[in-house]
């Protein structure tokens, strides 16, 4: 029996399906063509739900049938409806701690009969994509909703990087394969069948050895290794691995690293080439947007600054002195001649209160001679985001923020063709190109997610050609 029709049978259970083997196609293909009913269909980002949904259009299926969301949308749209009896009121949380509270709110109402009786009436069934990706309280609430719904659970194991939140290595044999009856996933690499099959079957062997923790060996693989001897060699591999691809077209090439601060220096080091991926959350944008707010006087100029810097190249490099007068709470000399535009820009933001002159300065300090805006997300949300502030002066500019990020998930972000982030940014992401950088530094489940993000080619700068689980 093909493995939609399967799932779309099972009223209870647990898929497990390897990176690029198919998962989205199957959950869309079980709600397009086998089920009876409309179907709620649930995951973790909102590049998820535009995944879902495309495949979706693309089997025929009709929209109508089914309603694609975050788990985090649809529990606190549950539980804002009810607010007298959840607790949960408009805006959304901005913390994990709030979004626990958002989710049991959501639990205890599945628990009462009305809500059941609703539920039934509004769905004839459920999925949950990412479920490696669930936290306690959003597996809670699963759990709570799997006793009114049929329910099916997908996800892999193996991808599941975010147990840095709530550490449970066992969580998919403690607590999902005893409640959802374990079914057998789609196994064919589909996302390598047709630009490069070998790397698809390497990559399943590969799979093998990772879920036992065992090294990889790039030796005699499909994937180019560039090998470093020390810090500065590696400096120089790594920005020729993504140089390389410099003229790929309109090909997406994705360069992975471990941490956050090591892909905002390599896109810097790029000047330009490549793009930072930013955080869903945004808590940069939200924290600036507070301090840049709060802040008044020659304290704002220079948090302005601060921001700018962060963003793009030249500015500490060029108004060094312009920026240590701010930062010491007073307007720089009229000794300081260099770059008049960029200071006349500044001086207004820390002589005026309103918030329109911050924009200005922003977008005078882009204009230095050589700057090159390498985090352009987080530097063009915070022009949306002062732009909209322009006729809201009495509201807080952090509210504003969210705000913009919001509209910007609900549109679906658009991915620079060159892009620099994390595993933890990229998981659930594809690429035709991935250069994997500083491999020593992952674990396995951070190594696999790394090695199979693209479809075309996959290049990994490291010390050796052996690739062994931190």
């Amino acid at each position: 029996m093909p493995e939609a029709q399967l799932l779309a049978e099972s009223p209870r259970c647990s898929m497990v399906a390897a990176a690029g083997c198919g998962k989205t196609h199957v959950i869309a293909e079980a709600v397009a063509r086998h089920a009876n009913g409309r179907q709620l269909v649930l995951t973790h980002t909102h590049s998820g739900v535009d995944a879902l949904r495309a495949r979706l259009r693309r089997l025929g299926g009709d929209s109508s049938h089914s309603l694609i969301d975050t788990i985090a949308a649809w529990s606190f749209r549950l539980a804002a409806h009810f607010p007298r009896t959840s607790g949960v009121v408009e805006p959304a949380p901005a913390d994990d701690e709030g979004w626990n509270g958002v989710y049991a709110a959501a639990t205890a109402l599945v628990g009462r009969p009305p809500i059941r009786e609703m539920l039934r009436a509004s769905y004839a069934g459920m999925y949950v994509d990412e479920y490696q990706d669930c936290s306690r309280a959003q597996h809670d609430c699963i759990v709570a909703l799997s006793e009114v719904l049929p329910c099916r659970v997908l996800g892999d194991p193996l991808q599941g990087i975010f147990e840095f939140r709530e550490p449970n290595p066992t969580f998919w044999h403690d607590q999902v394969e005893p409640r959802f009856q374990p079914i057998p996933g789609p196994v064919e690499p589909r996302r390598w069948e047709t630009t490069n099959p070998e790397l698809g079957t390497w990559l399943q062997a590969a799979r093998r050895q990772l879920e036992r923790n065992q090294p990889v060996d790039l030796r005699g693989s499909p994937a180019r290794w560039l090998q470093v001897s020390g810090p500065r060699n590696r400096m120089t591999e790594e920005l020729r691995a993504c140089r390389a691809f410099a003229g790929s077209g309109d090909e997406t090439v994705v360069a992975i690293l471990k941490w956050r601060n090591q892909a905002h220096s390599l896109a810097q080091r790029l000047n330009g080439i490549y793009s930072c991926i930013e955080p869903v959350e945004s808590l940069d944008l939200f924290q600036y947007a507070a301090e840049i707010h709060a802040a008044r006087g020659p304290q704002r100029a220079a948090k302005v600054l601060e921001f700018a810097g962060i963003c793009m190249t030249q500015v500490r490099t060029q108004l060094g002195s312009i920026a240590t007068a701010f930062e010491a709470g007073r307007e720089p000399g009229i000794r300081v001649r260099l770059h008049p535009v960029q200071r006349e820009a500044l001086l207004r933001v820390s002589r005026e209160d309103s918030i329109e002159p911050v924009l200005v300065a922003l977008d005078r300090l882009a204009e230095l001679r050589g700057a090159i805006v390498y985090r352009r997300e987080l530097f063009y949300e915070m022009r949306s985001t002062l732009r909209a502030a322009a006729n809201r002066q009495d509201e807080a500019l952090v509210d504003i923020a969210r705000e913009v990020r919001r509209r910007t998930r609900i549109r679906g972000r658009r991915f620079p063709l060159r892009a620099v982030g994390t595993t933890l940014l990229v998981k659930g992401l594809e690429f035709d190109h991935v250069v994997v950088l500083g491999p020593e530094q992952f674990d396995a489940k951070h190594l696999y997610v790394a090695l199979t993000r693209g479809r075309r080619s996959l290049t990994v700068v490291s010390s050796n050609p052996v690739l062994t689980p931190a």
